[in-house]
Parts: C-alpha cells; structure tokens; sequence
C-alpha cells in the first residue's frame, strides 16, 4: 500500500541520518514552487512524457506524477 511504501523509504532516509520524512501530493500550486534549475544549471519542467527525460540541459518531468517524496538531512555545525 502507499502508507507502506512510505513508511519504508522514511525507514531508509532515516537510518542515513535524514530528519523530517515526508510526502505531498504534487498539484499545480506545489509545482510553482518547485525550482526551474537544478543545481547543475539544468532546466526542470512538467510535460506530457511517459517517463522522466534527462537531456545534458534540461529534464522533463511527467504531468502525471501525483506525489513528491522529501526530507532534510542535518548539516553538521563545522559547515556553517
């Protein structure tokens, strides 16, 4: 079940050393939020794919992915 699947992954993420574990369902408010370019200088966008496309300048994520999975992760003092 989904309550499963996620219990799981927040098992995972907190056995590396993850702190707050979570999921929200990914509509079009939430999708304003989200970061037009990764960390990489690449490009996000939604679109009618099947699955996610990679390009070296741009990725394409599905219109029809329903949740997003996140967590944090504590910074150790010494890198702030």
């Amino acid at each position: 079940t989904p309550e499963d699947n996620l219990r799981t992954l927040k098992a995972g993420i907190r056995y590396f050393g993850g702190e707050d574990v979570g999921a929200l369902e990914l509509d079009d408010n939430l999708k304003k939020l989200i970061f037009t370019v990764d960390q990489y200088g690449k490009t996000l966008e939604f679109g009618d794919v099947e699955e996610c496309v990679e390009t070296p300048r741009q990725v394409i994520i599905p219109n029809k992915c329903k949740y997003i999975f996140l967590w944090t992760m504590r910074q150790p003092y010494e890198w702030t």
